[in-house]
């Protein structure tokens, strides 16, 4: 599973589309990797395995290096 987060007071786990999301993956793109057959477990492994540039450059912006480099994100 991905991390857990907190919702209304109470911890949960975030699911699989959910996990697209949050690596900017198109909703068109998640509706076929919803539908095609994978279970759960697999999806998670796929969501997680991967970066993509728009997070990567979310995560640097909002990190110490992104602050001193700024104009160069």
């Amino acid at each position: 599973r991905c991390i857990g987060i907190n919702d209304n007071g109470l911890t949960r786990y975030i699911h699989p589309v959910e996990c697209f999301r949050a690596q900017t993956v198109p909703e068109h793109l998640i509706d076929k990797i919803l539908t095609c057959g994978v279970s759960n477990t697999q999806l998670y492994k796929i969501a997680g395995n991967g970066w993509t540039d728009e997070v990567i450059a979310h995560n640097i912006r909002h990190s110490k290096l992104g602050k001193q480099h700024n104009d160069c994100i």
